[in-house]
């Protein structure tokens, strides 16, 4: 047993060291590292950089999944080497270095993907916007992951701000979810006009920086939330029209159903008739630039599958099943996103023609205490994966009830394009649901509103 002396000599012998930051020292040995990762999107650049695997299966389920299916390489082509390297630094414990607020939002999104949530919360705390000119990295943010402190200062802006966003090129550079956030909102304070004129303008660069896809293509999952049956029948003439993004078959029953002021029966559009709610600040908060006084504000969620579980597409099937167990608050389910199914041609782009029926149940002591019924289908132009609004088959929103079990059995009337999960009976969780899968699933994703 050492003396005092020998144990204070020891400490001292130690402090004469400088402190060496633990992701520093793990990047300068490489002695460690038992795993390669070969990172970067085919059309991108590509790194291999090795890594330490325990670090990375005890901090992310995905990893852990991916390691357990490969030997000493693993092929990461959703994250650019850079934030690769990020991601590292946090798992190592190490210190993150100064980011712009781009690449916050980057690493957010990353993060969540490979389920390091502590990183999503690190990442999106540093990007809290206080202006439209620096709303979009945090936008882009709570589009595609859950924020909860992050959300209700981007929808101050959202919303109150709704023409200086899509009036601003930053806006014509965002993806189709951060338009879904948007447009799924009540209240705003552009004009529905405004609103559609800034989504041809999207549709139109996209059209130009991603050619694969019309511009039809790069707004269907947008549609649904754009209040076309509002317009009066000159607007759908002067403005809609002279667009072709609708067909002229679309365009005739819309105008059809704005003169007969009846609802349309579009399937993919929207059949709202009431004109989209004015925000209004101080009727929201008291006064206005307060964030956080509408204690009756709901956020909304995307709850993506795909992110959180490795799915390998299947055969396709007729039936699925997934289990939603609500915790502390009642959440509505939104929409669903499922897999294209293209079945034909239509004017050259391929026809997604769907029927499903959803019975939902409520499950208390191991048996069904209440019923619901619901319907999503119809044909879409597009081949890309397609959001369906959910609503019951009266009208109302599918409220589920805080802390109880509920079961959404799926039934297409023909196959349809499933995956499989990696084990029977899988379970993932966020801060408000847990879902339990079936080992096949036809849902990729839903989004749902606190």
């Amino acid at each position: 047993m050492c003396s005092v002396k020998e144990m204070a000599d020891v400490t001292g012998e130690k402090r004469s060291y400088e402190y060496i930051d633990p992701a520093t020292f793990i990047f300068n040995n490489k002695t460690y590292d038992d795993v390669i990762c070969i990172v970067g999107k085919p059309e991108a650049e590509i790194d291999k950089i090795s890594a330490v695997k325990c670090y990375l299966v005890s901090q992310s389920s995905v990893f852990r999944e991916l390691i357990k299916t490969s030997d000493d390489e693993v092929r990461i082509t959703d994250v650019s080497p850079d934030i690769f390297k990020l991601i590292l630094i946090h798992m190592y414990g190490g210190k993150l270095p100064p980011m712009k607020q781009e690449t916050l939002a980057q690493l957010a999104l990353a993060a969540c993907s490979y389920n390091i949530q502590p990183l999503v919360a690190k990442a999106s705390t540093e990007i809290l916007p206080k202006s439209t000119e620096d709303v979009f990295p945090a936008l882009t943010c709570v589009a595609n992951v859950p924020c909860p402190n992050l959300e209700p200062h981007v929808l101050q802006i959202i919303r109150e701000k709704t023409t200086e966003v899509i009036s601003s090129d930053q806006f014509l550079n965002l993806d189709a979810k951060c338009l879904e956030y948007i447009f799924r909102q009540d209240k705003l304070s552009a004009t529905e006009l405004e609103l559609w004129k800034a989504l041809v303008r999207w549709a139109e660069k996209k059209a130009e920086t991603e050619p694969e896809k019309t511009r039809r293509q790069h707004i269907q999952s947008i549609l649904p939330y754009v209040r076309l049956s509002s317009f009066s029948p000159e607007e759908i003439g002067q403005v809609v029209a002279p667009t072709r993004i609708l067909t002229a078959e679309e365009g005739m029953k819309l105008l059809t159903a704005v003169s007969s002021n009846q609802p349309s029966e579009l399937f993919g559009i929207c059949s709202i008739q009431e004109r989209r709610e004015k925000f209004d600040p101080i009727q929201e908060n008291g006064s206005s630039g307060e964030v956080g006084n509408d204690t009756n504000a709901k956020t909304t969620h995307i709850f993506d599958v795909a992110k959180l579980a490795s799915l390998t597409k299947d055969q396709s099937n007729t039936v699925s099943n997934i289990t939603v167990n609500t915790l502390e608050k009642e959440i509505e389910i939104v929409s669903f996103r499922l897999e294209s199914n293209p079945i034909e041609s239509l004017g050259g782009h391929p026809v997604y023609s769907l029927k499903c029926n959803i019975t939902v149940s409520k499950i208390k002591s191991g048996f069904c205490k209440e019923t619901f019924v619901l319907d999503i289908g119809g044909r879409i132009i597009g081949s890309s994966d397609i959001e369906f609004p959910v609503k019951l088959r009266s009208g109302q929103p599918l409220i589920l009830e805080a802390k109880n079990i509920y079961n959404f059995a799926f039934e297409f009337t023909a196959p349809h394009p499933v995956y499989t999960l990696p084990a029977p009976n899988t379970s993932l969780e966020n801060e408000t649901i847990t879902v339990k899968f079936n080992q096949l699933t036809h849902v990729k994703a839903f989004s749902y509103q606190v």
